[in-house]
């Protein structure tokens, strides 16, 4: 039986095939059409080591000029008109890709070779800085949120990163700024007190745990509206970036435990606590569990603690490769998907439209 991902050999030959058939043609930007081809291959090569044949050989072709389409076979000739279908459609009518999603016309796996095309552009020094805010916006607005609702949380924090880049960098420079300002903040006031609590208090319980913190990335500010509250006010207070330090805490024990180690933290005198999701009580869609908590410190920003167990902590972080391959079978897009980057893409049609910008 015929394996489902490309060989290397498989891949050189295909490769070597791909050159001939387009030439010497360049991208608007002047870069080899095969050359491109080849870091698309790679990017997807990143999201998953498994990546289905097909999308491999599609994203080989990728822009292959229709004279050349009928040399393909059946299955990667379609796939490859509808990836070029989206890229002319996000350049002239990008109103309407959010229409493509819906109308059954264009493979999943064709909107994947197309969010990495978009990575490509956004990375690629030859493409000028008013194409990659084009590409941006529309990252932010389609690409970004369609990876996260179909589980492709790696490939939409990676993408969503470079959308805030480069489709509004002034905005991305002030959350660079103020991300690091409040880490400096929290490292100062923050930490210290929090580290020795938290030791205590599971110290007492007779639990093990392990403690981390993190700066948020940029898309993650994006995500949670903390960007357009910094639109709005370009010199306010860092309370208008929540989230922007993220601790988390991970007990080698049961739920219960996460709730007594939170009422203890309640009881510390040096900071304050609160509970703002229990989403052990309450699961997300996709099972996640996990305390959600904001924490500060004598007037300092609020930050937030996440409390969880080894086991949700496991689920909560884990990648499954066999996305793609299950993402690759799909002829459209499940409808819970399409509904919601519908209400992502309002939100941020929205958000554009506040500072007269748009596609």
């Amino acid at each position: 039986m015929r394996s489902t991902v490309l060989s290397s050999a498989e891949y050189v030959a295909e490769a070597a095939k791909a050159k001939r058939l387009f030439g010497n043609r360049v991208t608007r930007f002047g870069v080899p059409v095969v050359e491109r081809n080849r870091q698309l291959v790679q990017t997807l090569y990143r999201f998953s080591h498994e990546l289905p044949r097909e999308i491999t050989f599609a994203a080989t072709y990728y822009q292959l000029p229709p004279e050349h389409l009928a040399k393909l076979p059946k299955g990667v000739k379609r796939l490859v008109q509808q990836a070029n279908g989206l890229s002319l459609l996000s350049r002239e009518q990008p109103e309407l890709y959010l229409n493509a999603l819906t109308n059954g016309k264009f493979k999943p796996a064709a909107f994947l070779i197309n969010a990495a095309s978009a990575i490509h552009a956004l990375s690629d020094e030859k493409t000028p800085l008013d194409e990659k805010r084009r590409i941006g916006q529309l990252v932010l607005d389609l690409h970004a949120p369609l990876m996260g609702t179909l589980g492709l949380h790696w490939v939409q924090h990676e993408i969503g990163n470079l959308g805030v880049k480069y489709g509004y960098p002034e905005e991305y420079a002030l959350l660079v700024k103020k991300l690091k300002h409040a880490e400096g903040q929290f490292e100062k006031h923050v930490l210290p007190p929090m580290r020795e609590g938290i030791r205590e208090a599971a110290e007492e319980l007779g639990v093990h745990y392990e403690f981390t913190h993190r700066v948020k990335q940029p898309y993650s500010a994006y995500a949670k509206r903390a960007f357009k509250r910094a639109k709005r006010q370009l010199k306010g207070k860092d309370s208008d970036l929540p989230d922007k330090v993220a601790m988390r805490v991970v007990l080698h024990g049961s739920e219960k435990n996460c709730y007594d180690l939170l009422e203890k933290l309640k009881r510390h005198e040096d900071f304050k606590v609160r509970l703002d999701d229990d989403y052990i009580a309450n699961p997300k869609p996709n099972g996640y569990k996990s305390l959600h908590v904001s924490v500060r410190r004598n007037g300092s920003p609020w930050f937030e603690l996440q409390i969880r167990t080894h086991e949700m902590h496991a689920k909560a972080e884990s990648s499954d490769p066999g996305q793609i391959h299950w993402l690759h079978k799909l002829r459209y897009f499940p409808s819970p998907a399409v509904d919601a980057i519908r209400e992502v893409a309002r939100h941020s049609n929205a958000l554009l439209g506040e500072n007269g910008g748009g596609q």
